[in-house]
């Protein structure tokens, strides 16, 4: 009887973003597993987007059963329900209210929202005026900044203090941030493994061109706005002749207006 349930939910589509770094995370533990041959139920959210090519992984599987639910709620009773002694989750920041008798084995990628809660050039990134007015004064208001931080510490606290759960994180830095903000917590409790990776060669083009690229170009997170206003500074001074900067995830973002010179943006 398979006793282990694998949050898919996790490898789905989040709300900004179709693919996201925790997502890929778990696309691979999911891989990985099905490789190594164990047999395990994946809980699929009816409301998500499925990468095609994990639809497709899990379709010729008959080791693995797929279970489609619409809310959270219908997880934690298919847990109770199904006799499951483990429920895996990449990203289990979602289930700080976790009581079921399975014991949860999550992933802690970081605890940035804890350590940095705001950043000042948020505001930059908003479309609509009233979230940029709203994202300005939190970005001048240090006792709202101060209570987001207040809000993160106690939303991961709720979680990482489940009875019946055990953690992995993927650097040193983050077990390190957890025991900082959360001392009571057991070190031997938080396993430390690095995030697994594919190496792929690529053939070498004979056409070079040197740019730089820069990712996830409408996630404030990512410091792009920051990093454009350098690049647009030493395009304008002249000092990056024959270079090309790409940033893809872009969208329409507010802040290209500011820019003088030429950039490529792709919506990839």
């Amino acid at each position: 009887m398979k006793k282990v349930l694998f949050d898919g939910t996790a490898t789905q589509s989040s709300s900004r973003a179709v693919f996201h770094g925790g997502g890929e995370y778990a696309k691979f533990m999911l891989k990985a597993a099905i490789k190594h041959g164990y047999a395990f139920d994946v809980v699929l959210s009816k409301r998500l987007n499925t990468d095609p090519e994990i639809e497709k992984l899990l379709a010729g599987e008959e080791r693995i059963t797929v279970i489609n639910v619409n809310e959270k709620h219908e997880i934690y009773s298919l847990i109770k329900k199904g006799n499951y002694n483990v429920f895996y989750s990449a990203l289990p920041v979602s289930y700080s209210d976790y009581s079921c008798s399975a014991k949860l084995v999550g992933v802690v990628h970081g605890l940035r929202a804890a350590e940095l809660p705001w950043d000042f050039y948020r505001y930059k990134y908003e479309g609509r005026w009233k979230d940029r007015v709203v994202s300005w004064i939190i970005s001048h208001c240090n006792v709202a900044r101060q209570y987001l931080k207040q809000k993160h510490i106690k939303q991961s606290h709720r979680l990482l203090k489940i009875r019946n759960a055990q953690f992995i994180t993927a650097s040193c830095h983050t077990k390190s941030a957890m025991l900082a903000f959360y001392p009571e917590l057991n070190a031997e409790n938080i396993q430390v493994f690095y995030s697994p990776f594919n190496v792929r060669q690529i053939k070498e083009s004979s056409h070079k061109k040197d740019y730089f690229l820069m990712v996830s170009g409408n996630r404030y997170e990512k410091n792009v706005y920051r990093a454009v206003c350098v690049f647009d500074k030493l395009f304008s001074d002249g000092r990056l002749r024959g270079r090309r900067v790409i940033i893809t995830g872009c969208g329409n973002q507010p802040f290209w207006k500011e820019i003088k010179r030429f950039f490529r943006f792709s919506s990839w």
